[in-house]
C-alpha cells in the first residue's frame, strides 16, 4: 500500500513541477501576478486579536527560547462577504495597536483570500510583477521534479514483486516431500512472491 501512495504522491509532484516550469516559461506566472495587482481593492478591516507565542527550548532538539507575535484581522468585501487572516508582526507593532482597532486592508477582488494589512505587510506591487524570481521558480520546480521522480521510483520498486526462483537442488531438499512435488511448487503458474515479502 505504501508503494502506491509514494507513486501517486510522486506523480503529483512531477505534475506540479511541470506546471511550475511552464508557468515561468510561457508567462502564466507573470499574468497571475499582474492580475493580483490589477484587481486590488482597498477597504477597512478590524483587528480581532493579537497573540504572543512563547517558544521554549526543548532538551535534545534544535530550537531556541523566545517569543513571536501574530495578529488576526478581518474585513468585508464589496459584496459583503467576510474574510479573516493572520500575520506575524513585530513586538512593537503588537503593542502599538489595540483589539477592535480599524486598519487598512487591500485584497484581490477575484480572490479575497489574497490580502494584506497594508500598515503591517506590503501587498503585491507592480515592481514585484516586474521582478518575479524566475530562477527561484525554475529551481523549485526542478527540486519538485527530483523529489517526485524519486518517490515514483521508490514506490514502483515496492509494488513490483520479487521473483526469486527456488530450485530443488540448491540449499538441500526436504525429505518429507517427494521430488516431483518440489518441481511442481517451483514451476507452478501464476504470480509468485518470495518468502518474507508481502
Amino acid at each position: 500500500m505504501r508503494g502506491y501512495i509514494k507513486l501517486i504522491f510522486g506523480a503529483a509532484l512531477i505534475m506540479a513541477s511541470v506546471s511550475g516550469m511552464f508557468s515561468a516559461v510561457d508567462g502564466t506566472a507573470k499574468n497571475a501576478a499582474q492580475s493580483i495587482v490589477d484587481n486590488a481593492v482597498d477597504t477597512t478591516g478590524i483587528i480581532e486579536k493579537r497573540t504572543k507565542h512563547t517558544v521554549t527550548a526543548r532538551k535534545g532538539k534544535i530550537g531556541g527560547r523566545g517569543s513571536y507575535y501574530t495578529m488576526t484581522y478581518s474585513f468585508a468585501t464589496a459584496e459583503g462577504r467576510r474574510y479573516s487572516s493572520e500575520i506575524n508582526i513585530s513586538k512593537e507593532d503588537a503593542y502599538a495597536v489595540n483589539d477592535g482597532q480599524k486598519i487598512a486592508v487591500r485584497y484581490n477582488k477575484k480572490q479575497p483570500a489574497i490580502n494584506a494589512a497594508t500598515g503591517f505587510k506590503d501587498y503585491f506591487s507592480q515592481e514585484d510583477v516586474e521582478n518575479l524570481p524566475y530562477g527561484t521558480i525554475l529551481f523549485s520546480a526542478f527540486l519538485l521534479l527530483l523529489g517526485g521522480g524519486w518517490l515514483c521510483w521508490s514506490g514502483w520498486r515496492n509494488i513490483q514483486p520479487s521473483l526469486e526462483q527456488i530450485s530443488p537442488g540448491s540449499g538441500g531438499s526436504n525429505p518429507a516431500l517427494p521430488q516431483g512435488r518440489l518441481n511442481a511448487i517451483s514451476s507452478g503458474g501464476g504470480p509468485r512472491t518470495s518468502f518474507g515479502q508481502r
